[in-house]
């Protein structure tokens, strides 16, 4: 392993152990640009901007560790664990139900 190599390797090792994990997006290049502007403008790399944007658009909204998910067997997208069961199996199931009667 080069040493550039072996730095990334150990860069990478020492953001998983702060918590942090690596996301692949994929954006047109017109956008890139026009974040990567923005970003510099507040004097922030892309990720850190990001985030911050996200957290003041959602500032009361509970996070995902806050809030466990369940999965449904159907393969429907996972929803509160505090829910009784599935939303989406719920809307199928009235659904149904509305169109026999």
């Amino acid at each position: 392993m080069s040493e550039g190599a072996k730095k990334i390797a150990d860069w990478r090792a020492a953001k998983q152990h702060a918590g942090y994990k690596s996301l692949q997006l994929w954006f047109p290049i017109e956008f890139v640009g026009q974040l990567t502007a923005l970003a510099y403008r507040h004097n922030q790399d892309i990720a850190s901007y990001i985030m911050r944007m996200v957290q003041q658009s959602a500032p009361h909204e509970v996070s995902p560790t806050e809030a466990p998910m369940k999965s449904c067997k159907e393969g429907h997208a996972p929803y509160p664990a505090a829910k009784h069961g599935c939303p989406t199996c719920a809307r199928n199931r009235k659904r149904r139900a509305r169109a026999r009667s």
